[in-house]
């Protein structure tokens, strides 16, 4: 498959595959349009290394996906945090993987790439698992995603970010309980409340 153009994909039918990784393919970046991930109606895993996909493109590429549990980015440095927004939509999703740590989630002071009127847009209870390995993960954006990713149970993040996080968050009032790890170190972490 690492090896295939997305058109071939589309026109040899569909796949029983769970699971499709790509890896440094450039013929995966978007240029080829075609929503070949809808050769694949059984896909629950989705792991793309290496490959400049951007935003938008994914967004396309996902509008049609009903049956995706795990979405990993590895160095795919086009992805923003602008990735949550399609992704929210996506009612099976249960884990994100973004590992880059030059991933821009804040743009300017107290305004991230997801502006206020957007984030209100997000009401998602399915995603639990969250890791976001970026040394620019705020405190701005981690906020927002605690607010509109309601199922969340697990945050795993750069180690710099997880100390910062510890200094500056507290218990709060609800039942429900988030634990926070290094993504180098899982086994360094606290909880909240």
């Amino acid at each position: 498959l690492l090896m295939l153009h997305p058109q071939d994909i589309i026109d040899s039918g569909t796949y029983s595959h769970e699971q499709v990784i790509i890896y440094q393919n450039t013929f995966f970046d978007g240029r080829y349009g075609g929503n070949w991930l809808k050769s694949f109606p059984q896909i629950k895993i989705l792991s793309l290394w290496h490959i400049d996909v951007s935003d938008d493109y994914m967004s396309k590429l996902l509008s049609e996906v009903s049956t995706l549990d795990t979405l990993e980015f590895h160095y795919c440095n086009k992805i923003t945090g602008r990735i949550l927004l399609p992704l929210s939509r996506i009612a099976t999703l249960k884990r994100l993987i973004i590992n880059n740590e030059r991933c821009v989630v804040q743009e300017h002071s107290y305004e991230t790439v997801i502006k206020d009127d957007e984030w209100s847009t997000i009401k998602n209870r399915t995603l639990d698992t969250i890791v976001i390995d970026s040394k620019a993960l705020t405190m701005d954006f981690i906020d927002q995603i605690l607010k509109r990713f309601l199922g969340l149970k697990r945050f795993i993040m750069d180690s710099e970010v997880l100390t910062k996080l510890n200094k500056n968050s507290r218990d709060g009032y609800g039942q429900e309980s988030i634990t926070f790890h290094s993504v180098v170190d899982t086994t360094q972490g606290f909880k909240r409340q």
